[in-house]
């Protein structure tokens, strides 16, 4: 009884899995990022925060290459590269806890850092500090312990370049090569670590055609919004994600 009892959830699971992937697929290709803030917390809440990250490394590093490129010829990459190398250099530090760490405490930290994200965002704060390399650097740094930790590289980039008055058009560019980039570099680290596995590359593969479905419709979504309204719509749905799959609320899920 109690094996179809894990059976069912394991099902069902997954279909939430499916679910989420297709609005995550939406958001991303509506405003450049998203992906990882709205699948990690459930699939974490699912299965595991090993497991979510490798899930979202093969769902965004495969089906987002043709949304990608033609990002790259809008891209600031006086700011990007050296946030790419900051981002190398932590990584391996951010596996580390994501291999060794609790995955309960992985999971409220995930919560946290993207609420946080989203108050920031939401708020309107503005950048007015000095945008150097340094500082570019030591943003990327942040995001390779958080890509490595909890699976999310964007949180720290976004906040960095959304509240530096860039046009919305550039930012999208920015977060998505960066955060394409990353799931690059992510991937990797996740072989070398052996997090990587093939049940991951099997329950992947079975969610790229919901996350494409998304991706190609939020695309086209996005010329057709102002930059308040897309920034809004999905603050919302990444907040939703991150607080529905809070560990308080494994009975509701479970």
């Amino acid at each position: 009884m109690m094996a179809q009892l894990a059976d069912l959830y394991a099902y069902y699971g997954y279909q939430i899995i499916l679910a989420a992937c297709l609005i995550a697929g939406l958001v991303r290709g509506f405003s450049g990022f998203g992906t990882s803030m709205i699948l990690m917390p459930v699939i974490a809440a699912i299965y595991s925060p090993q497991t979510a990250v490798v899930l979202v490394f093969l769902i965004d590093a495969t089906v987002a290459l043709p949304v990608v490129i033609p990002e790259f010829r809008r891209v600031e990459w006086r700011s990007l590269l050296p946030g790419f190398a900051g981002f190398l250099v932590i990584l391996p530090v951010g596996l580390a806890v994501l291999k060794f760490g609790d995955p309960v405490a992985l999971r409220w930290a995930l919560a946290f850092l993207i609420s946080l994200s989203v108050a920031i965002l939401w708020s309107g704060w503005r950048y007015e500090g000095p945008r150097s390399r340094t500082v570019e650097v030591l943003v990327g740094g942040v995001a390779g312990f958080t890509g490595g930790a909890c699976g999310l590289p964007g949180p720290p980039a976004i906040v960095y370049w959304m509240a530096a008055r860039l046009k919305a058009a550039i930012v999208r560019a920015n977060t998505m090569v960066f955060l394409y980039l990353t799931d690059c570099a992510l991937g990797l680290g996740l072989f070398l670590s052996g997090i990587l596995t093939v049940d991951g590359l099997i329950k992947g593969a079975g969610a790229m055609p919901f996350y494409l479905a998304g991706l190609l419709i939020g695309a086209r979504l996005f010329g057709r919004s102002g930059e308040i309204a897309y920034r809004r719509v999905a603050f919302i749905i990444i907040l939703a994600a991150a607080i529905t799959s809070l560990p308080a609320f494994d009975t509701v899920l479970r």
